[in-house]
């Protein structure tokens, strides 16, 4: 078996990284959440110890500010 990885850390969308000093983000768990059930199921991925949590919030930064999105419209600025 060959393995090829593209980028400098081996782990491909289970990777976590130093995006900023102190801070950790999981940088390709949005594409994780994107997968389809039916995927998920066929391949058994609960079994290996995925487990996917909802999303309740994001933030998006910005130039000199930020968007917060929550599932509470009146919640989102």
């Amino acid at each position: 078996v060959l393995v090829l990885e593209r980028r400098y850390i081996l782990g491909g969308a289970a990777v976590t990284e130093e995006v900023f000093p102190g801070f950790k983000f999981s940088v390709c768990s949005y594409v994780v959440s994107l997968m389809k059930a039916n995927v998920i199921r066929e391949l058994r991925l609960p079994k290996f110890g995925l487990e996917l949590l909802p999303l309740e919030s994001t933030l998006t930064p910005l130039d000199n500010d930020y968007l917060i999105r929550t599932a509470d419209s009146d919640e989102t600025y």
